[in-house]
């Protein structure tokens, strides 16, 4: 009914309008886990729906009405009517561009590899917003109870596991702080093969004698085993709960788990070695992120967050989000010694299909053996990869996890191929980060520089984009897109392909285009 014939309706004694809701979601199965659902009673169930409901939901209004002796309610005349209220809208910090391309690549590499599942997750380093959270297999929030609970679950935050490789920061950043190591002692790493702690260790290769740089490019199990001797249980204990492990990050979202990490006082004589090379710890993939990003920011814990603002129904702002470190969790000089080993991992190391052309990459490759009941599930692992970009001024720390994949068991095999199409995707939204010539990147400086200059400053050429591209004939998000790479805004009128757009030449970065669709 339109609202003139609703308004003559409430005028009739005894009749009333009564207004019903139902939930529309847009961008079909795009970000479901991130934004869940609700149930008939218009309830949040999951996601943002749940954690947000109260803001969400608004106050039923109420109006009198009497019962007659069949039991049926009619409305008084003249009685008594309170209006309803509205709730509050909220905005995420996600971008629908990003996270599509983030889902696209995730379901593609779960399908290339044969995953069981999968997630990937994006955040800003230095605010802790989250730029994306994917997860495969995913469900149509219209119709959540058509798939398994288990494919409801927001696995990036839900499931825990023992990490591997990819724990191996805390360790390093506990033996750098705590002066035990420097980068470049040398371990004896052998042919790949010995017994620590009473426990064999192994390495995919023989690495021979390496300095620590490389223990950690290469990620060596018996060169962090031999680490965790020198390391004071005590300390490597509160740095790991410093990092944010065996507790959980505070995002924004429900159902987030803490994961486990024992007290040094239950250890046994293995768990320091263990717990080197990411295993007896449990974590989630959001926490692996979050300590990398602090690697990232030069050793600051951020709290992660999916809402960044609140508004009414008139749009007047209610709430913004507060951005603020929650600790210092090592310093700047150590984040600085660091940074060119996990750069060397991408480099030459376990992580080379990781690299993205032009852009400088930071990570760590993880795989990790998978435990039921207390024992190992032979020929079960998880693989994952987590990193960031780019290594002067990280704009985006991202991971990516695949659980059981067939086609390799490593996440540089499986996990980083993931990171690097989405990355290289991405690159089409970022218009401040720019590519630097691929030939002329090198860890420590241009390719090709001379002795003599290598105390001046490198300078790296970076493409330099001008001019509006012209977009007629495109889908209105690839148009955005492209637009979006050149430092442009846009403005749709009408949908499908574009038919028009109002300018081509001569309009300066920043400024808007329009774009009618038809």
């Amino acid at each position: 009914l339109s609202s003139d014939v609703a308004a003559s309706v409430n005028e009739i004694p005894g009749a009333r309008v009564v207004r019903e809701f139902s939930r529309n979601y847009n961008y079909g199965k795009t970000a479901s886990h991130i934004r869940g659902y609700v149930d008939v009673d218009m309830k949040g169930l999951d996601g943002i729906e749940k954690q947000y409901d109260k803001y969400l939901a608004g106050t039923a209004g109420r109006r009198a009405a009497i019962k007659d002796r069949r039991g049926f309610r009619k409305m008084l005349p003249g009685g008594r009517t309170i209006e309803a209220q509205h709730g509050e809208s909220v905005k995420l910090t996600i971008d629908i561009v990003r996270q599509t391309i983030m889902e696209e690549e995730l379901a593609r590499g779960a399908s290339n590899t044969g995953a069981k599942w999968a997630v990937a997750i994006a955040v800003d380093p230095f605010t802790g917003a989250i730029q994306g959270m994917a997860n495969v297999p995913t469900f149509d929030i219209h119709r959540p109870a058509a798939v398994p609970i288990e494919f409801r679950k927001n696995a990036s935050i839900v499931n825990q596991f023992e990490p591997g490789s990819t724990f191996k920061l805390v360790a390093a950043v506990t033996a750098i702080e705590t002066g035990v190591v420097a980068m470049t002692d040398t371990f004896h790493t052998g042919n790949g093969h010995a017994r620590i702690a009473g426990w064999p260790v192994s390495d995919t290769h023989g690495y021979g004698s390496i300095p620590f740089i490389e223990v950690i490019s290469r990620s060596s199990n018996i060169g962090f085993a031999q680490l965790s001797l020198r390391l004071d249980r005590g300390a490597f204990f509160q740095y790991a709960r410093a990092f944010g492990f065996g507790q959980k990050s505070g995002i924004d979202l429900p159902g987030e788990v803490a994961g486990t990490l024992r007290r040094p006082n239950i250890w046994s004589g293995s768990t320091a070695s263990s717990m080197s090379r990411g295993y007896g710890v449990d974590v989630t993939a959001l926490q692996i992120l979050m300590a990398y990003s602090a690697l990232a920011n030069g050793g600051m814990l951020v709290r992660p967050h999916i809402v960044s603002e609140r508004f009414d129904h008139s749009g007047a702002n209610t709430w913004s989000v507060q951005t603020a470190p929650v600790r210092q969790v090592f310093s700047g000089e150590t984040a600085r010694i660091l940074m060119p080993a996990f750069e060397q991992v991408i480099l030459n190391g376990t992580a080379e299909k990781a690299q993205v052309d032009g852009i400088r990459v930071a990570g760590k490759t993880g795989t990790a053996k998978k435990a039921l009941n207390g024992r190992y599930i032979p020929g079960k692992y998880r693989a994952s990869f987590v990193g960031f970009f780019p290594i002067d001024d990280p704009k985006i720390a991202m991971i990516v996890l695949m659980d059981e994949p067939k086609s390799s068991i490593y996440g540089g095999q499986t996990a980083a191929p993931v990171f690097q199409r989405i990355v290289d995707r991405w690159m089409a939204t970022m218009p401040d980060v720019h590519r630097t010539q691929p030939e002329e990147m090198f860890a420590d400086g241009p390719r090709g520089q001379r002795d003599d200059d290598k105390n001046q400053p490198a300078v790296y050429e970076t493409f330099e984009l001008s001019g509006v591209p012209d977009v007629t004939g495109m889908g209105a998000r690839d148009a955005a897109v492209i637009l979006a790479s050149r430092g442009f805004k846009t403005q749709f009128i009408g949908s499908g392909r574009v038919i028009r757009q109002s300018a081509r030449n001569g309009a300066a970065a920043g400024s808007e285009i329009i774009l009618t669709l038809r």
